[in-house]
């Protein structure tokens, strides 16, 4: 898959309505991320059909998967920099709370640091995509 490719993916899984219509790009993305090598442009983000929402949990995204111990590091420090250098701005802008999943009804209380730190009410809930932890083992992972 191309970097457009992955990006389509992307705006797909943050515009998504339910974990059920995200689940199967979530985990695409995640492998990407992962094991092939893929890295969003994050000093660009002002993507093309992605509204203010839809960055925050793009974001959000690319955060969850630069923090988890199955990225490979110099990526991850690099991904985690232009993280930090986006977070100012992003949310410097008007923010609306809002869950990752459209059709959800925000928890009264969000437990999620990372969705709090990205200005949503709710993750998109890692533990429930079928598929997802199976990518993280340790022998799913690159080598070097």
């Amino acid at each position: 898959m191309t970097d457009q490719d992955y990006r389509q993916v992307l705006l797909q899984v943050v515009s998504s309505a339910s974990l059920d219509s995200a689940a199967d790009g979530l985990c695409l993305l995640a492998d990407a991320a992962w094991n092939k090598g893929w890295e969003p442009d994050l000093e660009g983000f002002d993507l093309e059909g992605f509204d203010l929402e839809e960055r925050r949990k793009a974001a959000y995204l690319v955060d969850f998967f630069a923090m988890n111990a199955a990225m490979p590091v110099e990526r991850s420090k690099r991904l985690r920099q232009s993280l930090s250098n986006l977070q100012s701005q992003l949310m410097a802008m008007p923010l609306q709370s809002e869950p990752f999943y459209q059709a959800e009804t925000p928890p009264l209380t969000n437990r999620d640091a990372l969705s709090r730190k990205w200005g949503l009410s709710a993750g998109f809930h890692p533990k429930k995509v079928k598929g997802l932890l199976d990518l993280q083992r340790r022998a799913n992972r690159q080598t070097g």
